[in-house]
């Protein structure tokens, strides 16, 4: 993806210091993957991530192929999707069907993707603190997070091409 205002990275920069609060005990870090030809939002960023003091939680990472995103996801706990506008993420997706435990604001397609408490958790839109409280349920909660994650991998799998194609054909017929 891109790193632009309107996927929120923003927000997740912000959350770092309330997780960091309410998780005193765990290393906290944040990777921000994906193209910064915005330079002047990653300078923002950037701005945003030293005024916080979180330089060394913070890590940006150039984009990775499609193929590539499975790999990605396993290596991580959390994937955080806090994107202002979203009309429907295929990336979202891919961290589903990779059974990384997701949360996505509440925008959008997002909450057509993601089942709150059922195959993810949503946070309010551009909201540091909510996203941060996701963040700490997940934390808090392995069973939610394993429950999760397996109904996010078999929800996922309903995101086919044929399936999408059988809709539409079936929605213009009727």
């Amino acid at each position: 993806g891109r790193v632009v205002d309107i996927k929120g990275v923003h927000t997740a920069i912000e959350a770092i210091p309330h997780i960091m609060n309410a998780l005193p005990n765990l290393k906290i870090s944040l990777s921000i993957v994906g193209d910064m030809r915005d330079q002047g939002y990653v300078t923002n960023l950037r701005k945003i991530i030293a005024e916080l003091g979180i330089e060394e939680r913070v890590c940006f990472i150039p984009p990775v192929l499609e193929s590539e995103l499975f790999g990605l996801f396993q290596n991580y706990d959390i994937y955080l999707f806090p994107s202002l506008y979203e009309p429907f993420s295929l990336t979202l997706i891919h961290a589903l069907r990779a059974g990384i435990p997701t949360i996505a604001s509440d925008v959008g397609g997002n909450p057509e993707i993601v089942f709150h408490e059922q195959t993810g958790l949503l946070f309010r839109q551009a909201d540091a603190k909510h996203l941060a409280a996701q963040v700490v349920k997940f934390a808090h909660n392995k069973n939610l997070r394993v429950t999760v994650s397996s109904r996010a991998r078999d929800h996922a799998n309903q995101f086919t091409f044929n399936r999408m194609i059988n809709q539409i054909e079936s929605y213009l017929l009727y």
